[in-house]
């Protein structure tokens, strides 16, 4: 999904160091967005923050996470894979959608465009 970061990490605190990477890409999206008078994202961005959320103007990341244990290595390669094949779907669905390739190379995929 777009909308998803498939994060691999290790860490002794998780939970913070994934707040401080949200903290820190949040921070530097908007600085860019601003520099680049991005109104329309920024409104979108100002329109989906929480009400309870008074310390900013903008909601960037979804609040929380859903983090899973990596069990062991056939675990790691499901994820891996899983996650290289939505991005792909993706990509493939993105490129039909613009002509580049003919619609019947992508029997697996039926988002419209």
């Amino acid at each position: 999904m777009e909308n998803h970061l498939y994060l691999i990490a290790q860490s002794p605190d998780l939970p913070a160091e994934i707040s401080s990477f949200k903290s820190w890409t949040a921070k530097r999206l908007l600085e860019v967005l601003q520099k680049q008078r991005a109104e329309r994202i920024l409104k979108q961005l100002a329109f989906y923050k929480k009400a309870h959320k008074q310390d900013r103007d903008y909601q960037v990341w979804e609040e929380g996470s859903h983090p899973e244990q990596i069990q062991n290595p056939a675990m790691m390669l499901q994820k891996v894979e899983t996650s290289t094949r939505t991005r792909l779907k993706e990509a493939m669905s993105t490129i039909r959608c613009i002509g580049a390739i003919p619609a019947p190379a992508i029997t697996q995929d039926k988002t419209e465009c």
